[in-house]
């Protein structure tokens, strides 16, 4: 008889302990359930932060592109100001030179027109065999 109080006894004591096991169960499995929302939060911050590093670098690739454009045309038209130098510089004599064959061509249409057509015929006839035999 005093053996089946020894495990009453004993009995009254299992009861408590699965309790214990059960409350440290539930606390870990919490744990891990506050520990997984915190990865994932993590991970989400560091996707967004990587996203807005991803943007600042193509933005600033994208300024660095457009102002090399912009150096590049200036370089075009450096280049073409420095072509047309020459032809700036040479307008003077061209204008003259074009005004004076200009002149000359209204002397000798002036000419032309104050002789009668048959008169120039023979006067251009004449020239031109001249000019042939000259040579």
């Amino acid at each position: 008889m005093k053996h089946r109080t020894i495990s009453r006894r004993t009995g009254r004591r299992q009861r408590g302990q699965i309790l214990v096991i059960i409350l440290l169960g539930t606390a870990v499995l919490a744990s891990l359930i506050f520990y997984v929302i915190n990865v994932g939060d993590t991970i989400n911050t560091k996707v967004a932060m990587q996203n807005a590093a991803d943007s600042t670098a193509i933005a600033g690739a994208a300024w660095m592109a457009k102002s090399f454009n912009i150096i590049a045309m200036n370089n075009v038209a450096q280049s073409r100001m420095i072509a047309i130098v020459p032809v700036v510089d040479a307008l003077p004599l061209s204008t003259r030179m074009a005004y004076t064959e200009i002149k000359a061509w209204e002397e000798r249409l002036g000419l032309l027109r104050t002789l009668t057509a048959a008169e120039s015929l023979v006067s251009i006839y004449r020239k031109s065999t001249s000019i042939l035999e000259s040579r």
